[in-house]
């Protein structure tokens, strides 16, 4: 995969679960950083742009989870 699909795909992944507005957030800045939803939102992000072939959503995740998973 070139440099430019990875990076078209990461935007994708950015537009999927609405986290243009702080793409460019510093993760772990207390005050500054990212909210708890954000912080969920990153976490779902991670897992997507790993292309995994199954991925599980348990609790805290599910509503998010869900609109991904139909989304796909």
């Amino acid at each position: 995969m070139s440099e430019q699909e990875k990076i078209s795909y990461v935007d994708n992944i950015l537009e999927l679960l609405d986290m243009a507005s702080f793409a460019d957030a510093i993760v772990g800045v207390h005050g500054d950083g990212l909210n708890i939803e954000q912080r969920k939102r990153l976490t779902i992000g991670v897992e997507l742009v790993a292309k995994p072939e199954l991925l599980l959503f348990l609790g805290m995740f599910l509503s998010i989870a869900t609109f991904i998973l139909f989304t796909l």
